[in-house]
């Protein structure tokens, strides 16, 4: 059986409920020192321990592939913010500080918003913004929900909730992925630059230069992966069989044997808005969690289904497939090396995406 390579930007079956956060990058600062909807720059602080001495030799002895490393803790958001009234809301501001960390992702084991809630997850400078975060992205007991990664070694969270709407929510920080210093790894680019643009090598070619225009379709369809222990990959949505829309991402196997998808992050449209310079996107859409289906080492695949499924005004595009067994001449790779902006590869045979 064959099948045709499949665009779908806009057609979408209601099989899970529609979620999708955005994030924001800007080249100046969108956020004042009262935050988003604060009136006085009051805000209350929660210090994470960085890596001591003897973590980080342990780190380099064990050989490191990973951009981040977890840090458990108990951070009860509501309880620890600081809090402000301003009118008919209650706004509630904290910032999270990882000492010597170079990264931050905000890890909630519980996450229940009232239904007029918003929550916004932005870095210190208010150039980079998560949100809003609603109650379209409550949790269960069983699973965890995550940011991005926010270079830099702090992160502020506010969150404003109507006055009627207090005691309807519960927010509980569980973890935070601390990013490695940069000396645990041999090119510090690695840890220190994850996530950031222009660290990938210069036979990885930019997106949104002329060279991928074939293939700005195809693109809408890429996804960086960061996963909740400190790894990271890509993926791309492809489509399935009966043309139903189901979010399944096809991936590496090397990402994810050993590991379960329950609580990654998939985040689409992670690419600089022009070719040159490289500039911050203006725009990608986060989802979290996933569920595993299938894999196969020898051909270092694997397939995941989002736990979210994208709403119609994602605009992003599910990938066809075939199973011809003729292999083509040269082939095209999409990805995030280092978790760089969205790269593209030419090759004179097959590629994979990892």
């Amino acid at each position: 059986m064959k099948k045709n390579l499949i665009f779908l930007l806009g057609l979408f079956f209601c099989t899970k409920l529609y979620s999708q956060v955005v994030i924001k990058s800007h080249s100046s600062p969108t956020i004042t020192s009262k935050g988003i909807f604060g009136k006085t720059e009051k805000i209350s602080e929660t210090i994470i321990p960085g890596f001591t001495d003897t973590e980080i030799t342990k780190l380099i002895k064990r050989g490191n592939n990973k951009f981040a490393e977890p840090k458990f803790v108990d951070v009860s958001f509501l309880a620890k913010a600081s809090k402000e009234v301003i009118e008919n809301d209650i706004i509630y501001r904290h910032k999270v500080v990882g000492l010597n960390a170079t990264s931050l992702v905000i890890t909630f084991g519980r996450l229940l918003l009232s239904k007029k809630a918003e929550l916004y997850i932005y870095n210190f400078e208010g150039t980079v913004i998560l949100g809003p975060i609603t109650a379209s992205e409550n949790i269960g007991s069983d699973r965890t929900w995550s940011s991005n990664s926010f270079q830099g070694n702090s992160v502020i969270l506010e969150l404003r909730i109507p006055k009627n709407e207090q005691y309807q929510n519960d927010l509980h920080i569980s973890k935070i992925l601390l990013g490695l210093p940069f000396k645990i790894n041999s090119n510090p680019s690695d840890s220190l630059n994850f996530g950031s643009f222009n660290t990938s090598s210069s036979c990885n070619v930019n997106v949104l230069c002329s060279q991928g225009n074939p293939w700005s379709n195809e693109r809408k369809a890429i996804c960086l992966i960061e996963t909740d222990n400190g790894g990271h990959g890509t993926g791309a949505l492809v489509m399935n069989t009966c043309n139903t829309n189901k979010p399944y991402i096809l991936t590496a196997w090397h990402i994810v044997t050993g590991v379960n998808p329950t609580n990654w992050t998939f985040i689409f449209g992670w690419w600089s808005s022009t070719c040159t310079p490289n500039t911050n996107n203006q725009e990608a859409l986060l989802f979290n969690g996933a569920i595993f289906r299938a894999s196969y080492q020898q051909s270092d695949f694997a397939l995941i289904e989002l736990s979210q499924t994208p709403p119609p005004t994602s605009n992003l595009t599910y990938l066809g497939w075939s199973r011809s067994s003729s292999i083509p001449a040269s082939s095209v790779g999409i990805h995030h090396p280092k978790g760089d902006q969205m790269k593209i590869s030419f090759a004179d045979s097959p590629a994979t995406i990892g």
